[in-house]
């Protein structure tokens, strides 16, 4: 478990999520139209968070996750890795 995770990751939403049953490719844009149609789902899937906390935790690099692309997930390790080194330090 990484230092900004309070809670063990697992892989029960799935049976919950809006992409479920859905074409795999959708998860893996090559178009921005692509990015769109996958984030239309995202939005108004139930399991989200849970969806991108999987994502982060098992670090998936490439697709749609949570709503989030990569270059966005890669971003929020690296914010939540300066956070834990902060509170570290201040601890």
């Amino acid at each position: 478990m990484t230092p900004w995770r309070t809670t063990p990751v697992t892989e029960a939403w799935r049976a919950d999520a809006a992409c479920s049953g859905r074409n795999p490719n959708v998860w893996y844009p090559d178009s921005r139209i692509g990015l769109r149609d996958a984030m239309r789902v995202c939005a108004v899937c139930t399991v989200k968070t849970e969806c991108l906390e999987y994502a982060l935790e098992e670090g998936e690099v490439h697709g749609v996750w949570g709503g989030k692309t990569e270059t966005e997930r890669r971003l929020l390790l690296r914010r939540r890795r300066k956070d834990a080194r902060t509170l570290t330090v201040a601890s």
